[in-house]
């Protein structure tokens, strides 16, 4: 979130300044630029959180039938075994679904912050 927020915060005045139409707010088109990049980056650790996660302390102990692949130990072996089995594409897969799903989710919660801003400081002004 710090990441998102440092980009948002970055974007703003470019985002803000700009025609918008048919985009929304500046604020909008900066919360999801600022939420593609910052997704973009912090993925690969997200993966492979999510694959230690599935793996779980429990791993020996799943049914037969299932094949849950073993990742080295800690998240330096976990990133070597994704790279070796399916290429450095293998930390970003997902990345699209993920941004199609944060983009739009962004937009809406930085607009509905700026609005609260607003109305939080119109308040504190007539005090």
């Amino acid at each position: 979130m710090g990441l998102f927020f440092s980009l948002y915060e970055g974007f703003k005045p470019v985002c803000v300044g700009m025609p918008m139409t048919g985009l929304g707010s500046g604020e909008a088109v900066a919360g999801v630029m600022a939420s593609v990049c910052a997704k973009t980056v912090v993925f690969p650790l997200d993966t492979v959180r999510k694959r230690l996660q599935v793996q779980g302390p429990m791993l020996k102990r799943y049914g037969s039938g299932m094949r849950v692949p073993e990742y080295g130990r800690g998240v330096l072996g976990t990133i070597r075994m994704i790279a070796v089995r399916e290429g450095w594409k293998g930390l970003y897969r997902g990345l699209p679904v993920s941004l199609i799903k944060a983009a739009p989710a962004s937009a809406i919660t930085v607009w509905t912050y700026e609005r609260t801003m607003g109305l939080l400081r119109s308040i504190e002004g007539e005090n």
